[in-house]
């Protein structure tokens, strides 16, 4: 995920989902496309996809928490 600061987000891993789907071969090039599915208040869902320009190699799914997003406590 990229936010247009000059710090990178503080975020946590709560799922990361890989599959592999096929083979590169030795001087493919790879172009991996990355979508955001949701973006909400805590967590935010995306996808993407690594592929040459015969086939996808791999497919990834993954859910982020974003603890710098959460509601803070009032004192």
């Amino acid at each position: 995920l990229h936010w247009s600061t000059d710090t990178a987000p503080d975020l946590v891993t709560a799922h990361l989902a890989i599959e592999f789907l096929g083979a590169a071969r030795h001087g493919d090039w790879l172009e991996a496309t990355g979508t955001v599915i949701k973006l909400g208040k805590q967590t935010a869902c995306s996808q993407a996809t690594l592929q040459t320009d015969r086939s996808i190699v791999a497919h990834a799914t993954a859910l982020f928490h974003l603890p710098d997003r959460a509601p803070q406590a009032q004192p």
